[in-house]
């Protein structure tokens, strides 16, 4: 500030060096995707080329039950616990 020097904490600075560029001066990295998009690429790619995707039936099925009954929760303004029976095909 004011022409001083001094130390900056500048958000992915890493990444801006590891890609040649100067932080502070060159703007940031394209941001990274979040979780729930590779996932979702992911899955269509296994559609689309009949490979593997990110996660198997059974951890998708989990993590699918964990998102409906944290949301259940939160509509009910109440708390829900989760047992191993509820994870059960």
């Amino acid at each position: 500030m004011h022409d001083e020097t001094g130390i900056a904490m500048v958000a992915d600075a890493t990444k801006l060096l590891a890609a040649g560029k100067e932080p502070g001066k060159d703007g940031p990295l394209e941001p990274e995707k979040p979780a729930l998009v590779h996932a979702f690429e992911s899955f269509i790619t296994s559609i689309r080329t009949g490979g593997p995707s990110a996660c198997g039936p059974a951890d998708a099925c989990a993590a699918t039950i964990a998102a409906l009954q944290a949301n259940a929760a939160v509509q009910a303004n109440s708390r829900i616990e989760l047992r191993p029976d509820d994870y059960r095909i």
